[in-house]
């Protein structure tokens, strides 16, 4: 299913997603480090107050504002509601639209910049514990561009986060400096340490009891209709039919139920299945949960290429990293077999038992500035990894090619600042017509 949401400004918008991946390791500064200030970094852009009144007339759509009235959310209506509830998951929402837009604000400079594997989604809620360990998750716009894609989303993310918990200007910037300063760390080799407290705190309540992860799985999974099933079961047919998959026990792959799913922010318009295993033996505690998703890439956003496996490949380096050999194999399914061309792309993944996002409500003021600068980290982790293309593998940059000068810092928080600007008054006329009744609810009250 590809949900089409109406052009804003002269930016094409199109469909949206995410999905879990990789963990980094090494060492980093202890969590109780304070924040620095970059002394010759400029304040961030100043907010743009949104009102809530009525405007007499509709104003013309901005750079960052939709219209739900050109989604479809009668499979999903919850979402609306979620997308609506605060400025940070409406930013969740409109990737594509950003990045289009992040595109066109440093377009003068991008012959300057090198081009790298970028995460393509990088926000605070993105940050995932895990049983495979901690890291940036979610790799579905996974692409190929410019570095400043990554670092002016995650610090709009952090500018957004710094509002919603009421900091300061002066402790605004000095988070957003965090990012930065991470991001330089991690290209001298740096690497996450210690987990920070409030990680550890997430970790140490995963549960141990898979019979109560399976069931709660179960209670998850929406009803499909027998067409979809059908699919489904295609695809993990066509999964376990795959060359070099570790050997299984037999009867590994019979399917016990077929489920779609509804969750996420980003990603809850893709079409989602999860798949309940038989796994090594008849008991019900050795299940397997089995995940085919939809791929929905940043095609289209004019300085970035997608990289349409960037989900599996995330996971897969995810778990070798842990070294786990035992869960699935992350897959890109070829469905040129199954479908007729240009037909809807998935991939296939195991369901962690413990998978854990950092949730901005939840977390401390004091959480922000560890996870901010794990964050730089790990972006200049992946931005130093080498990534596909037409011509075959492509040798990442230098660190040195990498270096955030003063002068582009400047710009990435100038813009970071206008573009949280620009999503809080989104977010504001969002709500405010989500909560607008339709013609036909008007109709149906006038009876």
């Amino acid at each position: 299913m590809r949900v089409w949401f109406r052009a804003v400004s002269a930016i094409g918008c199109a469909s949206l997603v995410s999905a879990c991946t990789g963990t980094p390791a090494g060492t980093a500064p202890d969590e109780t480090a304070t924040a620095s200030t970059t002394a010759s970094a400029p304040p961030l852009a100043s907010v743009t107050a949104s009102s809530s009144a009525e405007p007499s007339a509709p104003a013309p759509y901005g750079e960052l504002d939709l219209d739900p009235q050109s989604f479809d959310f009668s499979k999903n209506p919850e979402l609306a509601e979620r997308v609506a509830g605060d400025a940070h998951s409406y930013f969740r929402f409109v990737n594509r639209p950003f990045a289009a837009s992040v595109c066109k604000r440093f377009e003068s400079k991008l012959k300057e910049m090198p081009r790298v594997r970028l995460h393509g989604d990088p926000h605070i809620e993105q940050y995932a514990v895990t049983d495979l360990g901690r890291g940036l998750a979610d790799f579905d716009d996974a692409a190929v561009g410019p570095p400043v894609i990554d670092l002016t989303r995650f610090a709009t993310s952090t500018v957004l986060a710094s509002r919603a918990k009421g900091l300061s200007r002066a402790d605004e910037n000095s988070l957003v400096s965090e990012l930065f300063r991470g991001y330089r760390d991690g290209l001298k080799g740096t690497r996450p340490g210690k987990a920070p407290a409030f990680a550890a705190v997430m970790a140490s309540g995963f549960k141990k009891d898979r019979k109560a992860f399976l069931d709660g799985a179960d209670n998850a999974m929406i009803a499909v209709d027998q067409a979809e099933e059908k699919f489904v079961r295609a695809e993990v047919d066509a999964y376990q039919k795959l060359p070099k998959l570790p050997k299984r026990a037999a009867g590994f792959f019979n399917i016990k139920k077929v489920g779609l799913l509804k969750l996420g922010i980003g990603s809850a318009l893709v079409r989602k299945y999860l798949v309940r295993l038989e796994g090594d033996t008849p008991a019900l505690d050795d299940d397997v949960l089995m995940e085919v998703k939809e791929i929905s890439t940043l095609d289209g956003v004019s300085c970035m290429e997608a990289i349409v496996g960037g989900a599996a490949d995330g996971r897969a380096r995810e778990q070798r990293d842990a070294g786990n050999k035992k869960l699935l194999v992350p897959q890109l399914l070829d469905e040129s077999k199954l479908s007729p061309v240009g037909a809807r792309r998935f991939w296939v993944n195991e369901w962690l038992a413990n998978y854990q996002e950092a949730k901005l409500k939840k977390l401390e003021t004091a959480d922000l500035g560890p996870l901010v600068y794990e964050a730089g980290l790990w972006l200049a982790s992946e931005h130093l990894r080498d990534y596909p293309s037409d011509k075959g593998t492509m040798k990442h940059p230098p660190p040195e090619k990498l270096a955030i000068s003063i002068d582009l810092e400047a710009d990435i928080r100038k813009n970071a600042g206008e573009l949280a600007d620009g999503i809080v008054r989104g977010w504001d006329r969002f709500k405010r017509e989500v909560a607008r009744p339709t013609a036909a609810e008007k109709a149906s009250a006038a009876k």
